[in-house]
């Protein structure tokens, strides 16, 4: 059985109290990642290690309100986290 996990960094749009979430769903076989667009100096990345050192960047699809990417099943682990652009 795989896990999906999320991990939180960084604020959006510069005020400290604002954390984007993600929201990570089931939708048929796909799994659905979704976070506010207000946070768009961030990028997605995952990792099948949390203690790994190269996390990938993941290509999203946004709309007005979310930014979001569907993801097959993953054959092991997946984490994911939001982090901020230079």
């Amino acid at each position: 059985m795989a896990w999906l996990t999320c991990s939180f960094g960084g604020r959006a749009g510069g005020r400290p109290d604002a954390e984007p979430r993600l929201a990570i769903t089931k939708e048929n076989a796909n799994w659905v990642v979704r976070w506010p667009r207000g946070a768009a100096d961030f990028v997605l990345q995952s990792a099948s290690d949390l203690s790994a050192s190269a996390w990938t960047d993941l290509p999203v699809a946004g709309t007005n309100t979310v930014f979001q990417i569907q993801l097959s099943q993953p054959a092991g682990n997946a984490f994911f986290r939001l982090k901020r652009l230079p």
